[in-house]
């Protein structure tokens, strides 16, 4: 083969890994919600607040757009659930 050729190949070959583990890498960690960076997080977190539904359905609408995923925002959710647990819970009497 041409040595350009096989040059031109190898470099795109190398960019192309690079940028596919620096992608993977990006969305690897769980997301703070302390200091949300970028609108995508923001916005995952303002869902978190709102409970797991609500959560899993912005992860199912934006999956194409933002790469959300629901386990990185665990620890947003958890807070929330066990405060919920720790309320008081009444039964509505029937008549």
């Amino acid at each position: 083969m041409n040595s350009k050729l096989m040059r031109g190949l190898m470099s795109s070959l190398t960019l192309s890994i690079a940028g596919s583990i620096v992608a993977v890498a990006a969305h690897a960690a769980a997301a703070d919600c302390a200091a949300p960076k970028g609108i995508a997080e923001q916005r995952a977190c303002e869902a978190a607040s709102q409970g797991p539904e609500s959560l899993r359905r912005f992860s199912e609408r934006t999956r194409n757009i933002y790469h959300i995923y629901v386990q990185d925002y665990d620890k947003a959710v958890a807070p929330r659930a066990a405060a919920r647990a720790e309320e008081p819970t009444t039964l509505a009497a029937t008549k």
